[in-house]
C-alpha cells in the first residue's frame, strides 16, 4: 500500500506511467520486428491486449499532472507548457526525418512542415498533448460539455465511423482521457482508492470483451468500452504493483523519466530496423528477443539523456536557456494546500485548490524526466 508522497507526488502515478511507457516501448517494438518477421504471433498478442490501457492512462494522468497550469494567466500558460511540447515536437520532429534520411528514406523540409497538420506517427503524442492543453483551457469553466463531446468523439472513433489518418483518429479518441484527468482527477483516483474491488471489476472485463471480440463472439462495437475499462484497471494494477518492491521501484523510475524514454527509443529501433540481416537467425528470436530490445531501447535512450545532460544538451528535453529565461520569473498562482480525510486503505496525499477547483497535489511536470 502506497502511503507516502516524495515531493509532492503520488507514487503510483509514477507507477502507472513507468507501466504505460513500458507498453508504448513494446508496441512500438513489436511494430518493428513484426515488419521484420521476427515476432511471434504469441508476444505481439500480449502488446496488443494492452493497446487500451497504455495510452488512455497516459494522457488521462498526464492531464492530472497538467491540470495546475490551466489557472494562469493565457499567456503564462502558453509559455509554459503549449511553446515547450511544440519545441520538443518540432526539434525530435526534425531529428526523426534525418535519421530516415540517413537511412535512405526521401525526407525534407515540406515532410516536416507538413507534420504540423498531418502529425508525425512516432511524435503525434507531443502533437496531440499541446492541442489538449488548449482545449482543457479554453473549456475550463464548460467542462461536462467538454467531456462529453470528446467522449462522443472516442466511441466515433472506435467504432471505425471516420476516416480520418490513424494520427488524427488517435487525437479525436484520447482527447477525452486527457480531459477527464484534468477535470475530474479525485473521481479518477477512486480506482486508486479502491484498488482491489477497482482491479476486480475492471480487469477480467476488459480481458472478456477483448478475447470475444477478437475471436468474433460479440461485436467489434463492444471494444469502444474497452479504453474506460483500461484506466480503471490500469491505475488500480499500479497499486498492485505495489507488492512487487523491485518491479515498482523500477516502473516509478521510468515513471519519471518517460519524456527522454518517449523522444529517443523510436530512433534506436530505426537503426535496429537498418541493421537487422542477422536477427531471424538468432535461436527462438522471435519469442525473446523483444524483451531485449525493448530493455536495449529504453536503457539507450536514458543513456543518451544522462550524455546530454553532461554535455550541456539539455535543449534536447526543455527549452533552450535564452527561452527559458522568458518564464523563469514568471508567479505561479497561490497554492492552498489541505488533506485528505485519513482512511484505513487510502494512500496520503494532500490536495490543492487552483481557482476552486481541487485536484491531488500531483505537482509535477506532464511528460518532464524526474
Amino acid at each position: 500500500m502506497i502511503r507516502t508522497i516524495t515531493g509532492n507526488r503520488v507514487r503510483c502515478l509514477d507507477t502507472a506511467r513507468g507501466l504505460s511507457i513500458f507498453l508504448v516501448v513494446l508496441f512500438h517494438t513489436s511494430i518493428t520486428l513484426d515488419h521484420l518477421e521476427a515476432l511471434s504471433p504469441e508476444v505481439w498478442l500480449i502488446s496488443d491486449f494492452f493497446s487500451s490501457i497504455r495510452m488512455p492512462v497516459f494522457f488521462t494522468i498526464s492531464g492530472l499532472l497538467g491540470a495546475r497550469v490551466l489557472a494562469l494567466s493565457w499567456r503564462t500558460f502558453l509559455k509554459k507548457r503549449v511553446i515547450t511540447l511544440l519545441y520538443l515536437y518540432a526539434l525530435w520532429g526534425a531529428i526523426d526525418l534525418a535519421t530516415a534520411s540517413q537511412l535512405g528514406a526521401t525526407t525534407g523540409v515540406n515532410d516536416w512542415l507538413r507534420s504540423f497538420s498531418a502529425p508525425n506517427p512516432i511524435l503525434w503524442f507531443i502533437w496531440a498533448l499541446s492541442a489538449y492543453f488548449v482545449i482543457a483551457k479554453l473549456c475550463r469553466h464548460l467542462k461536462w460539455p467538454a467531456l462529453i463531446f470528446s467522449a462522443s468523439l472516442t466511441v466515433t472513433v472506435e467504432l471505425n465511423l471516420l476516416t480520418e489518418t490513424t494520427e488524427h483518429q488517435k487525437s479525436l479518441a484520447y482527447a477525452t482521457f486527457f480531459l477527464a484527468g484534468a477535470y475530474m482527477g479525485p473521481t479518477v483516483l477512486t480506482a486508486v482508492k479502491f484498488w482491489k474491488l477497482a482491479l476486480i471489476a475492471s480487469l477480467p472485463l476488459y480481458a472478456g470483451i477483448f478475447f470475444a471480440a477478437r475471436w468474433s463472439y460479440i461485436a467489434q462495437e463492444w471494444q469502444a468500452l474497452l479504453p474506460a475499462l483500461g484506466i480503471v484497471a490500469g491505475l488500480s494494477g499500479a497499486r498492485l504493483l505495489d507488492a512487487v518492491p523491485i518491479l515498482n521501484s523500477a516502473l516509478i523510475y521510468l515513471g519519471r523519466n518517460t519524456l527522454a524514454i518517449y523522444l529517443a527509443h523510436t530512433q534506436f529501433l530505426k537503426l535496429l530496423k537498418a541493421n537487422s540481416a542477422t536477427l531471424a537467425a538468432w535461436p527462438d528470436f522471435q519469442y525473446w528477443g523483444i524483451f531485449i530490445t525493448v530493455a536495449a531501447s529504453i536503457g539507450l535512450s536514458l543513456a543518451l539523456r544522462s550524455i546530454a545532460e553532461s554535455v550541456g544538451w539539455r535543449w534536447l528535453y526543455s527549452l533552450p536557456s535564452f527561452l527559458q529565461k522568458q518564464t523563469s520569473q514568471i508567479a505561479e498562482p497561490r497554492i492552498k494546500e489541505g488533506l485528505v480525510p485519513p482512511s484505513a486503505d487510502n494512500e496520503c496525499r494532500p490536495t490543492v485548490q487552483l481557482a476552486g477547483h481541487s485536484t491531488p497535489s500531483v505537482l509535477g511536470e506532464t511528460l518532464g524526466p524526474r
